[in-house]
């Protein structure tokens, strides 16, 4: 499948991509994939907001003092990579 194809069908558009030109595709692929970046980004913010978590905490806020028991440097390391 080309990546234009991909993206129409994430997109959900009814219509169809398949008579575009080079230029067209080269054209509509960059707008294509912001839209695609913000519709996540606000799918993301509407689940964020569903599930009723007031504050998001980092890993930099956690306080490792509560539970002395879990293994930190893993958990670091699992974050960084």
């Amino acid at each position: 499948m080309t990546q234009i194809r991909q993206i129409w069908d994430n997109l959900r558009f009814v219509s169809d991509c398949s008579s575009f030109t080079e230029e067209q595709i080269k054209t509509i692929i960059p707008i294509l994939k912001d839209e695609v970046s913000a519709r996540e980004v606000k799918r993301i913010r509407y689940l964020l907001q569903r599930s009723g978590i007031k504050r998001i905490k980092r890993l930099e806020d956690f306080d490792w003092k509560f539970n002395p028991g879990l293994p930190r440097t893993e958990i670091m390391d699992l974050y960084q990579s």
